[in-house]
């Protein structure tokens, strides 16, 4: 875990894995449900501070956060 914030009954989380054989890095915003996968730490540091300030300010995120889960949300989920 990098960071969590929690505000108003939300918790907003970002973390990073690191795939050693793959050498690559992946950071996630999680929020409400949503997880948003990113390769890049600073546009995944901008989102979560995006997402926190909102939450700060009482915003509601959940249609936000679902277009975002469209364009970073994790394409290796499962399908039963």
């Amino acid at each position: 875990m990098i960071s969590l914030m929690r505000e108003n009954g939300i918790t907003v989380r970002l973390d990073s894995a690191y795939d050693v054989d793959k050498e690559t890095a992946e950071y996630t915003v999680t929020c409400k449900g949503f997880r948003l996968v990113f390769n890049n730490f600073k546009e995944a540091a901008q989102i979560y501070k995006s997402i926190c300030a909102d939450v700060k300010e009482g915003r509601e995120v959940v249609f936000r956060l679902a277009q975002l889960e469209h364009l970073f949300g994790e394409t290796k989920k499962e399908v039963a």
